[in-house]
Order: C-alpha cells, then sequence, then structure tokens
C-alpha cells in the first residue's frame, strides 16, 4: 500500500510498506527530501557506531567520534515525520525511521505502527499470558 512520508509540511518521500505493526520498505524521495539528507546519513553512520558495533567494533572510537556521533542522534531525533496514506489520512505510528548509509543504496523507512489490524490478516497471534498459580497455605 502506497503512504507518503511528512516532515513538518514537507513531502519527503513515498514508500510502499508491507502488512504488520513493524515494517520497512525503500523510500521514493521527493526534492524535499534533501532538506534533510545530511543529517539523516550522519544520524545512520552515529547509530551504526553507537547502537550496533559501539562495544565490540569501537575500542580505538576516540571521544571526537563518540561526541560527534551522539550529536548526530541529538539531532535527527528533532526531526518529526508523519505518515499518511493514500487517502491522505494520519497513520498512527509509535515512530517512522529513516536510514542512509554511506553507500548510494537509498533511504530505507523503518515504521512502528500503533494498529495495523485494518491491514492485517484477519487471523492473528494474540499473546496469552500465563496461568496464575495458587498457592495454599495451611494456617
Amino acid at each position: 500500500m502506497p503512504y507518503t512520508i511528512w516532515h513538518e509540511e514537507l513531502v519527503l518521500g513515498t514508500v510502499d510498506l508491507p502488512r504488520g505493526l513493524l515494517v520497512a520498505s525503500r523510500l521514493r524521495p521527493g526534492a524535499a527530501y534533501r532538506s534533510i539528507a545530511e543529517t539523516v546519513q550522519r544520524a545512520t553512520v552515529a547509530f551504526l557506531h553507537l547502537g550496533l558495533f559501539y562495544g565490540n567494533t569501537n575500542s580505538d572510537a576516540q571521544p571526537i567520534d563518540v561526541h560527534r556521533w551522539s550529536e548526530a542522534i541529538d539531532q535527527v531525533s528533532r526531526l518529526r515525520f508523519t505518515l499518511t496514506d493514500a487517502q491522505g489520512d494520519t497513520v498512527a505510528t509509535h515512530f517512522v525511521n529513516l536510514l542512509e548509509g554511506p553507500a548510494a543504496d537509498g533511504v530505507i523507512v523503518l515504521v512502528s505502527r500503533k494498529d495495523s489490524a485494518a491491514e492485517t490478516p484477519a487471523m492473528r497471534l494474540q499473546h496469552t499470558p500465563p496461568p496464575t498459580s495458587v498457592i495454599a497455605s495451611a494456617v
């Protein structure tokens, strides 16, 4: 299903997202994406270093690198993305993230929907809490 990604009043691009609560796909960037591209690129690199690899591969990381990466993540966290459907209605989300690595592979949109019941198949797994145990005591 086609969706549009917005930042403030700017259309950043469109994306076809599959069904589900946590989904990802490639963005078809619009012209306005260029206004935030550098911020997204720096934050993606920072996330890869701090979020995924910091404990294992960054033993040589200098404090300046860590500061620069943290600053990039802070800057991108101030961007507010909105997802709208084909009818222009806002989709309720936990988050909409954009990731663009240093290679020219495009922009990935990662979305966590608050509720996609209308889009998911009728058969859904339901979480059932384990039964409570009752402990009897003799008095």
